[in-house]
């Protein structure tokens, strides 16, 4: 439910600081694009997307070890803790919360400026082909 006052403001700082860190905003834009993963699906997609932003693009066991390791003690707790995923532990799946239209709206800024930031000129990358080029 959405707080006002005090409240609200402790639930925008708290998602600020979740937020903060590059591998939970990609873990939070992939779930919002797919409803819902399994912990080792994300961690494919988040050791594939950090070899992204490497000169080499290359991954290893080590960065899929890394990462799952960082999954399971720091970002998943973290994104539990601010209510954004649910985590069923028998299934092994990460599934989105119905996130605040406010937190939303957090999200698509913090996308629509990182992909304006990766744009070699500043405008928004291009990652599904345009049918009318």
């Amino acid at each position: 439910m959405e707080q006002a006052g005090p409240q609200g403001v402790a639930q925008l700082d708290a998602l600020f600081e979740t937020i903060a860190t590059r591998e939970r905003r990609r873990l939070l834009y992939y779930l919002r694009e797919h409803g819902s993963a399994t912990k080792d699906e994300l961690v494919d997609v988040l050791t594939g997307w950090a070899a992204t932003d490497r000169a080499e693009q290359v991954t290893t066991r080590a960065d899929w070890t890394r990462t799952k390791t960082r999954l399971h003690h720091v970002h998943l707790p973290k994104l539990q803790d601010n209510a954004l995923v649910e985590y069923d532990p028998q299934t092994d799946v990460v599934r989105l919360t119905d996130l605040q239209p406010w937190a939303e709206r957090c999200l698509d800024a913090a996308l629509e400026s990182e992909q304006a930031l990766a744009s070699p000129r500043g405008q928004p990358a291009k990652f599904i082909a345009d049918d009318t080029e």
